[in-house]
């Protein structure tokens, strides 16, 4: 696979502000009808691709109907490669990102990372960074909306199919898969309200883990 060059991301990001999803767009396919000198298998690299179109987004120069969405819910998503040059405000911005759930890619595009060359702030930096500050496990999303790593390794938060018996057994099922035996017997299924209380559960010691990683930002800021 051939490296990236800026007018194949530029006409990535392109596609995707007009609505074709990233995964399309990082597909053999869509290169091949994109470029006519394309070899078989070419494709562009869904993690140099997002941050090159989230870059654009993020420092004002196109909109994203899709980014608008997946990173609004943010407290803060403004441009931070004004300060990259500045360690110690970037520290204390980057323990502020990470207790509102902003994941290291993010933190690093909204850094000036834009696929093209990481400057001074790439993730593994970025990374590094936050786990010298606070006294928290570093886990947490690769430069993606979802996927990869998770938050303190919970997987069970990103879990779509909550079931008896999966997770704890090593086995994720499908949707439309029914649940392995146990002892020669079908596991049941838990009741709805039985899941809605364990997701609940799982919420409030999600919720408790960002107070905690709040308070210490809070520390951070009083010196």
């Amino acid at each position: 696979m051939r490296a990236a060059t800026i007018e194949m991301l530029q006409a990535a990001h392109k596609a995707i502000v007009q609505g074709t999803s990233i995964g399309k767009v990082t597909a053999p396919e869509w290169f091949a009808e994109a470029f006519e000198d394309a070899e078989t298998g070419d494709k562009l690299n869904y993690s140099q691709t997002w941050r090159y179109h989230t870059r654009q987004f993020i420092a004002g120069k196109s909109t994203c109907a899709h980014c608008a969405k997946s990173l609004g819910g943010h407290t803060d998503i403004s441009d931070l490669e004004p300060i990259a040059d500045n360690d110690a405000l970037v520290k204390v911005a980057v323990v502020k990102a990470i207790a509102e759930g902003q994941s290291w890619g993010l933190i690093s595009v909204r850094l000036g990372n834009n696929g093209v060359a990481n400057g001074l702030w790439p993730e593994s930096r970025v990374r590094s960074t936050f786990r010298a500050q606070a006294d928290r496990h570093d886990k947490g999303l690769r430069p993606a909306h979802k996927g990869g790593r998770f938050v303190q390794g919970r997987d069970d938060l990103y879990q779509d199919e909550v079931a008896l018996g999966t997770r704890s057994d090593g086995y994720i099922r499908k949707a439309d898969e029914k649940l392995p035996e146990r002892d020669g017997k079908q596991v049941d299924e838990k009741t709805k309200a039985e899941r809605m209380a364990d997701l609940e559960a799982r919420k409030k010691a999600h919720q408790a883990t960002l107070n905690r990683i709040k308070a210490q930002y809070a520390k951070l800021i009083k010196g």
